[in-house]
């Protein structure tokens, strides 16, 4: 298996910007440069700032690591691990690699994923017995297959998105039920481009 070296947003070189601005000093906002290159917009600056204080977190004693390998940790060492729209950044083979390594530190896991397309929704609110009707729909090419080896969505950073070929929600449940248990998995109604899973263990103990 290839070593994929996993950072925010799966950008390794604006990771490595962000620590020539540690060693620089404060002050300085450090740009995916890679990104850079083909358009420069606000998401490089706010990805940066993160990548700058994730950073900031390694140098007062935090791990930073690969979350399809991670040897450090003892089995279960984890009442829960939060996987927030992180899990699309990676390619096919580290995906699974990533589901069994939490599925092994984690007693369960907090997956949330991005959906894929566009969301428009018609939703009436209504203060009579708590109604609360909406409409939905989702629009992308539902025939586009990922191949799991190009980041092909989201300016080339997402491998995967909820709903794609393969992708589908019964699809990653299965995919999921390898390693986990799944209890309940929905779509929040208030943010229409994330999906969430609620997973326990198979492999903790």
């Amino acid at each position: 298996m290839p070593q994929c070296e996993v950072h925010r947003h799966g950008q390794r070189e604006g990771c490595m910007s962000a620590f020539g601005a540690l060693r620089s000093g404060p002050g300085i906002m450090p740009v995916d440069r890679a990104a850079g290159k083909r358009e420069l917009h606000l998401s490089n600056f706010v990805n940066a700032y993160y990548e700058l204080r994730d950073l900031e977190m390694v140098r007062a004693g935090a791990v930073l690591g690969s979350v399809h390998d991670m040897a450090v940790f003892a089995n279960a060492s984890f009442d829960a691990v939060p996987a927030s729209h992180m899990l699309e950044h990676l390619p096919a083979e580290c995906l699974d690699a990533a589901l069994r390594e939490i599925a092994r530190v984690g007693s369960h896991a907090l997956v949330h994923l991005p959906v894929a397309g566009r969301h428009p929704q018609l939703r009436l609110s209504s203060e009579v017995c708590g109604l609360d009707p909406s409409l939905r729909l989702d629009v992308h090419n539902w025939l586009h297959r990922p191949d799991g080896r190009e980041p092909r969505y989201v300016r080339g950073m997402h491998y995967c998105e909820v709903g794609r070929r393969g992708l589908r929600v019964r699809e990653l449940l299965r995919r999921f039920a390898l390693h986990f248990e799944v209890l309940p998995h929905y779509r929040n109604r208030d943010w229409l481009p994330g999906y969430s899973f609620v997973l326990r263990s198979r492999e903790a103990g």
